[in-house]
């Protein structure tokens, strides 16, 4: 490889260290990096709640309709947050007992 093919790679190679640096600058942090969210303002859709809760997503939509599970519209969409998923759960759980109907 010549001096001249050199100059040009280690140019294109800054070039995209550059291009890198800036894109970050204005998009944010790459989604792989990830962030580091506590539960608190961790959100969850609507499809992730259902799986969570072994349930169908029409489930989760009529729990927020009928205001038994609190959400956030974003656009078309609902977000919930985990911990309103875990408050949620934690008032429904049932200790042994009585808890069973009879057959």
């Amino acid at each position: 490889m010549g001096v001249k093919s050199a100059v040009v790679v280690r140019c294109l190679m800054l070039m995209l260290a550059l291009t890198i640096v800036v894109s970050e600058l204005y998009c944010g942090r790459s989604r792989r990096e990830g962030y580091n969210l506590s539960a608190e303002h961790r959100l969850l859709t609507v499809r992730e709640v259902a799986g969570a809760m072994r349930v169908s997503t029409m489930t989760v939509y009529r729990l927020i309709r009928d205001g038994q599970l609190p959400a956030i519209r974003v656009g078309k969409h609902f977000r919930i947050r985990a911990t309103d998923v875990d408050a949620f759960l934690a008032a429904r759980m049932v200790n042994g007992g009585g808890a069973w109907p009879a057959a």
